[in-house]
């Protein structure tokens, strides 16, 4: 469990940064990736009733992959590494990967979104 939204950020980051030896690099929210990368997006919050806190932040991390034949073959090639490195942050909830395109000043990537889940205290 997460204190707070941002903290869960953090390991999400903290998570994904040593993909980097595998090749995906991490990129910040808002700048153009760089495939194959992996980018957090800002959280959806939810708050509980009586609560002027979060309780819950659901984050959405990419996967991107350049825009060419074998596009497919790489996202599914590294997916297994961005879900096993999610899935390891301590409270992260993760149980899908949607295929979607990723937007960014430029044309749009091939990529998957994984819903990742944290209930806050």
């Amino acid at each position: 469990m997460s204190a707070t939204a941002t903290e869960a950020l953090a390991a999400l980051r903290e998570a994904l940064e040593p993909l980097i030896g595998a090749g995906i690099r991490l990129h910040p929210y808002g700048v153009p990736p760089e495939p194959p990368a992996s980018i957090v997006g800002p959280p959806t919050l939810t708050w509980e009733t009586y609560s002027s806190d979060p309780t819950e932040a659901r984050f959405v991390v990419y996967l991107v992959a350049a825009f060419d034949d074998r596009a497919v073959d790489r996202l599914l090639e590294l997916l297994p590494l961005v879900f096993a490195a999610v899935e390891g942050v301590p409270g992260a909830t993760v149980d899908q990967a949607h295929p979607t395109t990723f937007t960014a000043s430029g044309p749009d990537l091939p990529a998957y979104s994984l819903p990742v889940s944290f209930v806050l205290s």
